[in-house]
């Protein structure tokens, strides 16, 4: 139902009203995958066997929950990339992460064959797995899926399917499917494997039937569609039909925000505001799969990353009841101790200690806590876009209310902007708001500026455009920042489903402002002259072989060489290959250490204070 990723909301309309007008905010699916998006360059990974050749093939048990990696799929266990393993869509899974196949490839992009009529979108094929057990009735697949999550849901017409791939016979055979539905909790599919295809180089794949809106008449039509949710797959031996229970206990939600309101703010703000700000609480989400209960124990991690401070206690250990979900709240005191007076940044770890026989990926979850020169109620990841279209929409206004918790400039807004498959919002115009309160509504018009500069700046990695603004504003207590329309273009702005901050978002379209109806955090945040620079000038790139960069593995800690010895270096930021920023901190004596990252590829951006480094990649083997 594609209808339903667009909430509308209509505002002060008469009957006769009604007809003649239709002026309404919207959400719309994803274009692209901001992601993955980087990885535009990357050729398609659609596994092809020409031959019964058999590869290396993998040992059972056969077991991956998608807790270990994010953006792609784990290589040691798939061959292509087009599932997208997150957190973010699935709705109360069985542990943490999931794999989600939509309408958008491995690019980040959707298909170039897609269409209003059904189309082949996304696999996630297995390597090869040595099942030569000849004569037994006991090897069966298992997995959880859910439709739609808070994604889009797959029509009836729309599918999900799981196919086997017979190596002496070098053919596929779809054994499983189910047709489109609306979003409902995890459900197990249970897959005996027949005796044909018990032999050496055996594979199985996820595959989705998708098919885009033929509608025409909201500007989503062409996002992102058809999500299927996939958790915890086991494949192996000595199982039946009723093996249906997973021993393990796992963490099932992210770690959240230690703060109120917001996701990040300046260090200033909140030592000024933090018995408001502070969370009393730090909490940790998992569930007892089992069919026995199980004693698990609950411990936390608040680590500085500047001076790697480090303060560790646990919520000690408590029987958690079969098939409970539990949502563990305990006492929070002086978490964010810190030398440092303009900036600062927090690893937040939660993580269980279970029986020994337990999954170990899928017992921790991590948060970066920032303290910066923003405020923020958006995580930085984006679901959905935002704007304005129809008629009636070419003057709207939308305004988003923050709260300095001291007297301070407002020099600079940051907007995130979805990407879009041709750039076409880099052509719009729009004017850049600020107001005052009014009684909890936007009030007095203190900025509003339009010219060349502002125009929506799509960037990759979630990362957001900074606008700089010509007149600082003083501001202290409630204000707002925003925008006004100067036509009908649609802005797509970034929107995040998994915090919601619908209270503080307010829209005028027929000279009244009024509450948003949508739920969830626009991407936008105001920026201080406060902590970090925010000055307009940009440091000076130099190239790539200038940063020397030597990983001493054993120790996990990265010696940084630059070839100007009079250089500073200063934050750090470490990605994944999917984009998911996994470190950020400040370079002390010329080191970063990165110990507490699992082994894999990632890339390392420097910033120093005469010059912007070029990324490097590096190799982290254990």
């Amino acid at each position: 139902m594609r209808i339903q990723f667009k909430l509308i909301a209509w505002l002060l309309l008469t009957p006769g009203m009604f007809s003649a007008i239709k002026s309404q905010e919207v959400v719309q699916g994803l274009r692209v995958n901001p992601q993955l998006l980087k990885n535009d360059n990357t050729s398609k990974v659609r596994f092809k066997l020409k031959s019964t050749t058999v590869l290396d093939t993998l040992k059972l048990p056969f077991i991956d929950d998608f807790s270990s990696t994010t953006g792609y799929p784990d290589s040691r266990f798939w061959t292509d990339k087009q599932a997208f393993i997150n957190s973010q869509f699935p709705v109360n899974p069985v542990s943490i992460g999931v794999a989600t196949l939509d309408a958008i490839d491995e690019n980040g992009r959707i298909y170039s064959n897609a269409s209003s009529s059904p189309f082949y979108a996304d696999s996630l094929t297995s390597k090869p797995i040595n099942l030569a057990y000849p004569g037994r009735n006991d090897v069966y697949l298992s997995f959880f899926y859910q439709p739609q999550g808070i994604g889009d849901s797959p029509e009836p017409g729309d599918s999900l399917m799981v196919d086997f791939y017979n190596p002496s016979l070098a053919s596929w055979q779809k054994v499983w499917a189910v047709p489109g539905d609306t979003v409902h909790p995890f459900k197990q599919a249970m897959l005996k494997v027949d005796n044909s295809y018990l032999q050496k180089g055996f594979r199985f794949r996820f595959r989705n039937i998708a098919s885009l809106s033929s509608s025409s008449d909201y500007a989503g039509k062409h996002g992102d569609v058809d999500h299927w949710n996939i958790d915890y797959v086991r494949l192996d031996t000595a199982r039946n039909a009723n093996d249906t229970i997973l021993h393990d206990v796992a963490v099932v939600a992210p770690m959240a925000s230690l703060l109120k309101n917001y996701q990040a703010m300046p260090l200033d703000h909140f030592i000024r505001g933090f018995r408001t700000e502070l969370k009393s609480q730090i909490g940790l989400t998992y569930q007892n799969n089992d069919n026995a209960a199980h004693l698990v124990t609950r411990n936390f991690v608040i680590k500085e990353m500047n001076d790697n401070r480090v303060q560790s206690f646990t919520a000690g250990a408590e029987n958690v009841a079969i098939g409970q979900k539990f949502n563990l709240q305990t006492d929070l005191v002086n978490p964010f101790i810190t030398n440092r007076t303009d900036s600062a940044l927090f690893e937040v770890k939660g993580y269980l200690v279970t029986d020994p026989k337990d999954r170990k990926s899928n017992d921790t979850t991590r948060f970066y806590q920032v303290f910066n020169n923003y405020l923020a109620y958006d995580d930085g990841t984006s679901e959905a876009g935002y704007g304005f279209q129809g008629q009636g929409t070419q003057n709207a206004q939308a305004a988003y209310g923050f709260y300095a918790y001291k007297e301070d400039t407002l020099t600079a807004i940051q907007i995130y902007f979805n990407p879009t498959e041709d750039n076409v919002t880099k052509q719009y115009y729009f004017k850049l708001a600020v107001w005052g309160d009014n009684n909890g509504k936007p009030g007095t018009l203190l900025y509003a500026k339009a010219d060349d500069d502002f125009q929506p700046k799509a960037t990759s990695l979630n990362q957001f455009y900074t606008f700089y603004l010509n007149t600082k504003i003083p501001v202290s207590g409630t204000f707002y920042v925003g925008w006004i329309q100067t036509d009908l273009n649609y802005l797509n702005i970034g929107y995040d489903f998994n915090n919601n901050n619908q209270s503080h978002h307010f829209i005028n379209i027929f000279g009244n402002w009024e509450k948003s109806a949508i739920k969830g955090s626009l991407m936008i945040r105001p920026v201080f002259r406060t902590t970090k620079s925010t000055t307009s000038s940009t440091p000076q790139t130099i190239a790539q072989n200038s940063l020397k960069v030597r990983l001493n593995d054993i120790t996990g800690e990265i010696t940084l060489e630059t070839a100007d010895k009079t250089e500073t270096l200063g934050t750090a930021s470490v990605y994944d290959l999917s984009g998911r920023l996994v470190k950020t901190a400040f370079v002390q004596s010329n080191s970063l250490d990165v110990s507490n990252l699992s082994r894999g590829v990632y890339i390392l951006k420097v910033s120093g204070k005469n010059y912007n480094y070029q990324p490097v990649k590096f190799l982290k083997l254990r």
